[in-house]
């Protein structure tokens, strides 16, 4: 290192052929990394969704959610359930250990909730599929003394001037 320093101070041209090697270097870098707008990423987890139109949730958690999370307790590789019962509708997210390939994982989710046969009758067939983020990068709220369709043209409107919108 003592040498190095010294040896530079005597020859610029090779500290400039390095420093413009390093910011070529660091151009081309630039250039070639990977942009997106809505960066989506896949969680290690499997998404049960059910929609049952009218149902409470107390309703929803006991004869659906329950009922699925019971068919998915002894499944392999689950670090981790969650559950959410609202009005009409239920999620159970089953996350995996980390060294567990995701689509069969999701296969062996799916088969389980498919083998559930004790679910009421009214429900939409469950929905299993992994889960993917995707990172919001503004969310807005339009509110207002008129109708629901002057309203969502005014959203669409507005979202449309969004996206021309530079950067």
């Amino acid at each position: 290192m003592d040498k190095i320093i010294p040896w530079f101070v005597k020859n610029p041209v090779a500290a400039n052929l390095l420093m413009i090697g390093i910011i070529m270097a660091g151009v081309l870098g630039y250039v070639n990394v990977e942009r997106e707008v809505f960066p989506a990423f896949a969680a290690n987890q499997a998404e049960v969704n059910v929609g049952w139109l009218g149902a409470a949730p107390q309703e929803v958690e006991e004869q659906v959610v329950v009922r699925i999370e019971e068919a998915l307790r002894d499944l392999d590789d689950v670090d981790r359930i969650d559950s959410l019962a609202a009005e009409g509708f239920g999620q159970i997210r089953v996350r995996a250990k980390a060294q567990v390939d995701i689509a069969d994982f999701v296969n062996e989710v799916k088969l389980r909730v498919d083998s559930v046969n004790s679910l009421p009758r009214g429900i939409e067939p469950p929905v299993v599929r992994q889960t993917i983020y995707r990172d919001e990068m503004m969310r807005l709220a339009v509110h207002g003394d008129v109708g629901e369709k002057r309203l969502t043209q005014l959203a669409e409107k507005l979202r449309d001037e969004v996206a021309r919108l530079p950067n």
